[in-house]
């Protein structure tokens, strides 16, 4: 199959995607540079594992293995080349990194399979958004634990999307998200609640829309403003964030540590302030904590 392997590895090596490729057993037998790059993984690693072996997990919803439905591997030749998705790749350090994933089945002259060869890269949203942080910084709106926006640019993200609601009845919806176990946490030392509370930041931020607006209320509480949404849209994007965190871990001194959050949402109307929507939601997320966690609440007028 390779001619010339070093020279094929020498032009994949060089790509800014990762790549890698699965013989027909589902092995891999390729792992590019910018593979070990973006999932934290070595080739020595990941050469000879399964695709199944969920060490490189790509999942796209809450309930979903990434070995169910179409894998590339049972598609027939007829069906061309696959669309491009986005799916979630889980990071060696427990992070999970949006990525866009394309699986291309590879066969001979014959059509019969050799593999498949899947490309995956990092959303380029990520340099726009660094763009973003260096104006809050400027504007002093910036949390320095988390690199998100403070109590401050919540509000005035707040304030804003409130009077264009009212005025040209634009909807959004807000997610008032708290982490489950502060006191577990600070048993633990400041350090492993500094983690979590960065962990959870960088799954929200990661996985919300640039026009979106994230910021840190304090603590362990964080805000995030979802623009042009309706309730069930608001519930699945809190639901993924559930999956998402209960899925992740904190490396700490003594072992892995799982952390779960409790989130309200909450579609404001004309009525609402600030006022009201800020207390009142904060009292909602300590009453669902106290009831239970990991676990979302939808606030009705």
């Amino acid at each position: 199959m390779w001619q010339n392997k070093k020279f094929f590895q020498n032009i994949l090596n060089a790509s800014p995607e990762g790549v890698f490729f699965t013989n027909p057993n589902k092995k891999i037998v390729y792992w590019s540079r910018a593979a070990e790059r973006l999932s934290g993984r070595k080739a020595a690693e990941m050469i000879g594992k399964s695709c199944a072996d969920h060490l490189l997990w790509l999942c796209d919803n809450r309930s979903g293995d990434p070995c169910q439905g179409r894998c590339p591997l049972n598609l027939a030749p007829a069906e061309g080349v696959p669309p491009e998705t986005d799916l979630f790749l889980t990071h060696k350090d427990g992070r999970w990194v949006p990525v866009r994933v394309q699986a291309v089945p590879v066969r001979d002259d014959r059509g019969r399979m050799l593999g498949v060869a899947e490309f995956f890269r990092d959303n380029i949203q990520k340099l726009i958004f660094l763009k973003e942080l260096d104006q809050l910084r400027d504007a002093a709106l910036l949390d320095s634990l988390t690199g998100l926006g403070n109590r401050q640019y919540i509000l005035k993200n707040l304030i804003a999307n409130l009077e264009r609601m009212k005025r040209y009845w634009w909807p959004f919806g807000l997610l008032f998200i708290g982490i489950d176990g502060h006191e577990r946490l600070k048993a633990l030392g400041p350090s492993a609640g500094d983690d979590a509370i960065k962990l959870l930041a960088r799954i929200i931020n990661n996985n919300t829309r640039l026009f979106d607006a994230t910021g840190r209320w304090g603590g362990i509480k964080f805000v995030s403003l979802i623009e042009n949404v309706a309730e069930q849209q608001l519930l699945s994007i809190a639901n993924k964030f559930l999956f998402l965190i209960e899925h992740s871990h904190v490396p700490t001194s003594t072992g892995e540590l799982e952390i779960t959050v409790s989130i309200i949402a909450r579609i404001p109307g004309p009525e609402d302030t600030v006022e009201t929507l800020i207390d009142s939601s904060w009292e909602k997320l300590d009453e669902l904590q106290r009831a239970g966690s990991n676990s979302v609440s939808l606030v009705k007028k």
